[in-house]
């Protein structure tokens, strides 16, 4: 969609980064305050827009447990950009008189 994105973030412990002799690790929340800031920074660079705010405050996330699930979500974030033009925050929608 135009408005958001969807995305799978996988998070382990199986190469954590080292820092001071110290095992660092990520988690979601710091993962996707990372990605929103880094990405903010670049489309507000591109935009010449400084500062302004790019994404909403929070996040949806959901954990997923095995792989029907995991497909049936690929599936979902895949097909999802062709609902575009039924979306109400389209501004080319049209309700079609409801």
């Amino acid at each position: 969609m135009p408005n958001h994105i969807h995305g799978i973030v996988v998070l382990n412990n199986d190469n954590p980064v080292k820092n001071n002799s110290e095992d660092k690790l990520h988690g979601l929340a710091e993962v996707m305050r990372g990605f929103k800031t880094f990405s903010a920074r670049q489309i507000n660079q591109q935009r010449n827009t400084p500062g302004n705010a790019v994404w909403q405050r929070g996040y949806y996330d959901h954990i997923i447990r095995g792989e029907e699930s995991l497909q049936k979500i690929r599936d979902y974030i895949e097909s999802n950009p062709l609902k575009w033009e039924f979306d109400r925050d389209n501004p080319d929608f049209i309700t079609g008189g409801l």
